[in-house]
């Protein structure tokens, strides 16, 4: 520039102002080509910044490895994030079909209860029976039972494989019947309010009319779980009563067969009325024995020994005492004893008291049973439903834009992990 000036000066000569104005542009141009030269960094520099951003390499070979490395950042980029991205919102966009929610909430109540299940009512046992039969009906829900149920009363296949559905969440008309119970788990869900134990069911299909039918369904097949469970719990409780009166009453036929028996073995009826007889004529021996002791008295005062009336007295004497002492021996076990009444009614007394406890152990038996006759009459538990499954309006799934951002967002969650890896394993190989 500072050339070209020097020849126009040469061809004219300037005026005053534009030498003014050509020594300002000549001033201006030899400052920035100094500006210039002292941005440009000497060849040594640019070895030295070459060497920073990939040491031990080339500054050629340094700029291919980043631009080959950024390169394969852009396309793995597109490659796991950007492509599934559009392909999901695609999808929910265009193809995934509308599914429909019908809702049930219910209980497992407990109706009459057993003396048991009374005694049980105020302690954890009660909580732990009532928590146990929530758990069955929501273990039920899920159970291959209830689909292949469901499969003979609504043809669960068919449901979800009508035309409303799209390829990828409709399930395979020969779809086997654990895959069926795998894909009725993904449509069916309930939780548990506790400590309520209030269950709410929540079953989604391609219409509002499949839907709430496959809900009514459910909640009816619950029903007649808890209603066979009740029927089964009154029926044991009742075979189980009937099995005690019967043992009871045979325990009750033995103990008379045994006192039957001892009765033909000692001959007695009833040892107390015996004891009771012989007692009092042992007391009218005795009565006699004083009358005759006291005439024995009388007569030897006036009389000899060899008298006839004094040998008399005393032969009437040893008679009453050898009945006395016979009579006592029967009653207790001095003398013979062998037969004695004592032993005959300790045997009795014993055989008595069994009877007796038979006899309480029968009656206790047979209210028992009546009860339970009375209970299986009656529901033990019943399923109670307080919301009833309705027509849905409006579909709520799939959540179209959440699901997309989700996945983007997983995507790219897991790109990013893989160029941090990326690029460790560059950084640690260079």
């Amino acid at each position: 520039m500072s050339q070209s000036l020097n020849n126009g000066l040469n061809n004219q000569s300037p005026t005053p102002r534009q030498a003014v104005v050509l020594a300002r542009a000549s001033m201006l141009a030899d400052a920035l080509k100094s500006r210039a030269r002292n941005l440009t960094p000497a060849p040594m520099a640019r070895e030295r910044f070459g060497r920073m951003l990939t040491p031990g390499l080339a500054g050629g070979r340094r700029l291919e490895l980043n631009s080959r490395f950024g390169r394969l950042l852009a396309v793995s980029f597109i490659a796991i994030v950007i492509v599934p991205t559009l392909l999901t919102a695609f999808y929910f966009a265009f193809i995934a079909a509308d599914r429909y929610v019908s809702e049930a909430r219910f209980a497992v109540r407990s109706g009459d209860r057993s003396a048991l299940d009374v005694l049980a009512g105020g302690t954890e046992l009660g909580k732990l029976s009532q928590a146990q039969d929530t758990l069955i009906v929501t273990e039920y829900i899920k159970s291959r039972a209830l689909v292949e149920a469901l499969q003979n009363d609504l043809n669960l296949k068919a449901l979800y494989s009508r035309g409303e559905a799209d390829y990828l969440s409709a399930v395979a008309p020969d779809a086997s019947i654990e895959d069926l119970v795998s894909y009725w788990r993904w449509r069916a869900s309930t939780s548990v309010e506790m400590p309520s134990g209030i269950i709410t069911l929540q079953v989604s299909a391609f219409t509002p009319q499949d839907a709430q039918a496959l809900a009514r369904a459910v909640v009816a097949r619950s029903e007649a779980l808890v209603n066979q469970m009740s029927e089964r719990a009154n029926s044991d409780e009742l075979k189980q009563a009937e099995a005690e009166f019967a043992r009871a009453e045979q325990k009750l036929k033995d103990i008379y067969g045994a006192m039957r028996d001892l009765r033909n073995q000692e001959g007695v009826l009833d040892p107390g009325m015996t004891a009771e007889a012989l007692t009092e004529l042992l007391t009218e021996l005795r009565k006699a024995r004083l009358q005759i002791e006291g005439d024995l008295i009388v007569a030897r005062k006036t009389l000899s020994e060899e008298s006839p009336v004094v040998r008399q007295l005393k032969a009437k004497l040893d008679a009453i005492d050898q009945q006395i002492a016979k009579i006592t021996a029967q009653l207790t076990a001095s003398g013979e004893g062998a037969d004695a009444v004592s032993d005959q009614m300790g045997a009795f007394e014993d055989m008595e008291l069994k009877r007796q406890v038979a006899q309480d152990q029968y009656a206790a038996a047979a209210l028992a049973l009546e009860n339970a006759r009375i209970a299986a009459d009656r529901q033990r538990i019943y399923l109670s439903t307080f919301v009833q499954p309705e027509l849905a309006q409006d579909a709520l799934y799939p959540l179209r834009l959440w699901t997309t951002l989700a996945v983007a967002l997983g995507l790219l969650a897991i790109w990013t992990a893989f160029a941090a890896l990326a690029r460790f394993a560059r950084n640690s190989t260079a």
